[in-house]
């Protein structure tokens, strides 16, 4: 069938539980919120800062209630490069809970939102669904009429996308049946088939693009390599840095130098606090694992920071640490 196009409604959920996850290795992630789903895992929030779980570290149970399986669920890496550094052990939960506590109360209201929106898209269910060569919208807006006809109390949940039609490019269109499942598994099987990641805000759900690439395609455009490239040159000093959790702050703490330009003066070494940069954890925030700081001139001065997860840098179109060492170099 032809998804028509329909309305999306407004969620109102008002109380929603948080998850609790632990991996077939045995490593556990208490009281998460889900952020993001994405063609490769899903992107959590605990007390002690933002992790991502990979969909090959998780139990079949997990995995089937976010519906991998589609095509691109064996084209991404495995977790074991992504150190989670900020991961709080069973014997700092107290700590944790004091971070919690102290945060403000926006903080709090934001998150119980977010649980709120996927418990209620968990709790909504289609009995069949049968799309036939339609578009991504097509078939999110779709959904969105399912979920409010099939949700007694009728207020669905409110679905939103962003640059799944890029200008100039061909629509994708998707074939896809489903029996039985929630508004959510429903929502992130359509996502996933087409690769787009979908997070849950305190609003509603939204489906987007992500650069998750698959192996043997261009890891970044031209745009990103100009782009990257150019930093790389105009930089005096660049240096790696991770988070080290310290009760309620997250230091930022320099792991390596990769450039550091002839006759530039720069105030810190490997193993150095940069404490203008430490953070305060609040729930609502995403921290990556650590930053690249780009300095200018001499005495360096901080010009640009670029956050990255696992060996992905988020802040330069997602380009694997190993990539800009190698640009680099090669500015040398």
């Amino acid at each position: 069938m032809r998804a028509p196009l329909v309305l999306i409604s407004l969620c109102l959920a008002s109380v929603a539980l948080a998850d609790d996850f632990k991996t077939v290795e045995g490593k556990e992630y208490k009281n998460a919120t889900v952020l993001c789903v994405e063609p490769d895992g899903i992107d959590i929030k605990t007390r002690s800062g933002s992790s991502k779980l990979y969909f090959s570290e998780l139990p079949p149970e997990v995995v089937e209630r976010f519906h991998v399986g589609s095509q691109w669920s064996g084209q991404f890496p495995l977790a074991g490069a992504n150190e989670e550094i900020r991961i709080t052990p069973q014997q700092n939960i107290e700590e944790d809970q004091e971070c919690e506590d102290g945060a403000p109360p926006k903080v709090k209201i934001e998150r119980e939102k977010q649980r709120a929106v996927l418990a209620k898209a968990e709790s909504v269910r289609i009995p069949h669904i049968d799309f036939r060569d339609v578009t991504v919208r097509e078939a999110v807006e779709f959904l969105a009429g399912q979920g409010r006809d099939n949700d007694p109390a009728g207020t669905g949940v409110v679905m939103s996308m962003s640059d799944i039609e890029p200008e100039g490019e061909a629509i994708p269109r998707l074939t896809l049946s489903l029996q039985d499942v929630t508004l959510f598994q429903a929502v992130t099987a359509v996502a996933q088939e087409m690769g787009f990641s979908v997070c849950v805000s305190s609003l509603g759900l939204d489906i987007h693009r992500v650069r998750c690439i698959s192996q043997g395609k261009q890891e970044r455009s031209d745009f990103d390599r100009g782009f990257v490239e150019s930093r790389v040159q105009s930089a005096s000093v660049i240096a790696l840095t991770k988070w080290e959790r310290s009760r309620c702050t997250l230091r930022c703490v320099v792991t390596d130098i990769l450039k550091q330009g002839p006759g530039s003066a720069f105030s810190y070494k490997v193993g150095d606090e940069i404490s203008d940069l430490d953070e305060q954890v609040a729930s609502d925030i995403s921290y990556g694992d650590g930053q690249v700081l780009f300095y200018t001139g001499s005495p360096a001065r901080l010009e640009q920071t670029a956050t990255y997860y696992g060996d992905r840098i988020a802040g330069l179109g997602g380009i694997p640490i190993s990539n800009l060492r190698e640009i680099v170099g090669r500015s040398k």
